[in-house]
């Protein structure tokens, strides 16, 4: 059992590419867009992202994924393309 929650911009085409793929695979995900977000939660999410990142700035897309009860991190690391994402999804999914 898992849950997961996406974190994307509106013009973000690597936030489109991932929930596009995720939607292809019928994964179930949360989509919550960065604007939505208070003060706090930008800076909860800043933090949270960056404690995962590979560059010293936050990016999106995000993904927190919950399995079995075990949170997990999942940020692009400012690429431009999620194929390291998409893979470390999987292996985190089982899939």
């Amino acid at each position: 059992m898992f849950v997961m929650t996406v974190y994307s911009t509106t013009m973000c085409p690597p936030c489109a590419a991932l929930k596009d793929w995720l939607r292809s695979e019928g994964i179930e995900f949360t989509d919550i867009p960065t604007k939505t977000l208070d003060e706090a939660g930008r800076k909860w999410l800043r933090e949270k992202i960056l404690a995962v990142s590979r560059i010293n700035h936050p990016t999106v897309p995000a993904v927190r994924l919950t399995v079995d009860g075990t949170e997990h991190w999942v940020s692009n690391h400012g690429e431009s393309d999620v194929t390291e994402m998409i893979a470390e999804l999987k292996k985190l999914l089982k899939r």
